[in-house]
């Protein structure tokens, strides 16, 4: 992180690690702001000086800075797609409200949202993921109760 912090020069800079940014912030003696922890991430989630974040937390742990950005007003680049499965209608409806874009960035969504750029959406029958990877490689699939070999 102080290799980082020295080549880009950030306003900010925040490690989930609190003990890790203790050790950073007593060697550290340039202008950075180093924020560690819950609040840390949730203080950059919020940031004055961002118009776009980046969230791409793993899993359920996403969805809190997700929320804190877009409650103030910040537009979303989304590489986290669980905060969408766990609480897509919550987060859609709020951006809306607050007038912020949610851009996927990252994995099956954002190849889905590329694909239906300038598409009516009369025109679409249905959208297939497919599970190459994650928890289902290597895993048999069924078709109509018939097992088969997943080719990975």
């Amino acid at each position: 992180m102080a290799e980082q912090i020295e080549r880009f020069s950030p306003e900010l800079a925040v490690m989930a690690d609190e003990a890790a940014a203790l050790r950073l912030k007593k060697c550290y003696t340039g202008q950075t702001k180093i924020l560690a922890g819950r609040d840390g991430i949730l203080a950059a989630a919020v940031y004055k000086n961002v118009d776009t974040v980046v969230t791409s937390m793993m899993g359920f742990a996403g969805l809190e800075p997700t929320i804190a950005a877009i409650e103030a007003g910040k537009n979303i680049a989304l590489a986290n797609k669980e905060t969408l499965v766990v609480a897509g209608e919550i987060v859609m409806r709020l951006a809306a409200e607050k007038g912020v874009a949610i851009l996927p960035v990252d994995s099956e969504h954002c190849a889905l949202f590329q694909c239906l750029q300038g598409e009516r959406k009369d025109s679409l029958e249905k959208l297939i993921l497919t599970a190459s990877g994650g928890p289902f490689r290597g895993r048999q699939a069924t078709n109509c109760g018939r097992s088969r070999s997943k080719t990975a």
